[in-house]
């Protein structure tokens, strides 16, 4: 059995990744499987990816592999060697990465909650809403659920601005590996941090205040950024042994 079989990959019935349309559909699953893999700790930083294996595991040809491993390189997921071999290997972030990150996300999302602001609907409320009280219900310490509930939260915000290009570019930002993640989610004070920011940035929303809205947004990610920052500190720059000092 391959190590992709044994990871379970599927390729979805309803590819959702829309953010590379001119794609083979076959290209744009395998790209949104393995971008999920990789996002939610399947594939582990370090770890090498084998297009043969992996279309062995999809039932499909290794040239959409190939061409999916493309695009998660310039999302900046994977690595590939300089001589675009059959191996690729899940790119390992370091703390001045994710801390760069998080200064970016800083401006792009008070940017995206401003535009939304704009464009807020009860819908949109009503959303943003239920994924607080989910966030609210997890059990500190799941970690997967946890993160993938604050990604869908952030891109919500994000896809309301309604730009496809600052979707695309503020979406890859969110895309750190769970691996990075573990242990913050399992620290209850961080868990009640990350809700506290959600819900500051809905009552803005619900204002229909964008400023206020872009003043808590900046609020929220300059907080978590600043715990990251002080637990990274604690545990030295080694990420490969640091799940306890990981990005949001």
């Amino acid at each position: 059995m391959t190590a992709a079989r044994r990871k379970g990959i599927q390729v979805p019935l309803n590819v959702k990744d829309n953010r590379f349309p001119l794609l083979p559909r076959a290209n744009r699953a395998v790209a949104d499987v393995l971008r999920e893999g990789i996002v939610n700790g399947s594939f582990e930083p370090g770890e090498r990816l084998k297009e043969e294996e992996i279309a062995e595991a999809l039932g499909v040809s290794r040239t959409p592999v190939r061409e999916a491993f493309l695009v998660l390189a310039t999302e900046g997921l994977i690595d590939l060697p300089a001589n675009r071999g059959a191996r690729a290997v899940v790119r390992v972030f370091d703390v001045s990465e994710l801390a760069m990150i998080y200064d970016i996300r800083v401006l792009l999302e008070a940017y995206a909650v401003c535009k939304a602001a704009e464009r807020v609907t009860p819908t949109l409320l009503a959303s943003l809403e239920a994924s607080c009280d989910k966030l609210a219900a997890l059990p500190t310490g799941d970690a997967a659920e946890l993160a993938a509930e604050n990604r869908e939260f952030h891109n919500l915000i994000i896809d309301a601005a309604g730009s496809e290009r600052l979707s695309f570019i503020a979406g890859t930002m969110l895309q750190v590996p769970l691996g990075y993640k573990k242990a913050r989610w399992a620290d209850p004070t961080f868990h009640e941090l990350v809700l506290t920011g959600h819900r500051r940035i809905v009552a803005a929303l619900r204002l229909g205040d964008g400023s206020l809205a872009a003043e808590q947004m900046r609020k929220h990610l300059e907080e978590v950024s600043s715990d990251f920052r002080r637990r990274s500190a604690k545990k030295g720059a080694d990420l490969l042994t640091l799940q306890q000092a990981t990005s949001k």
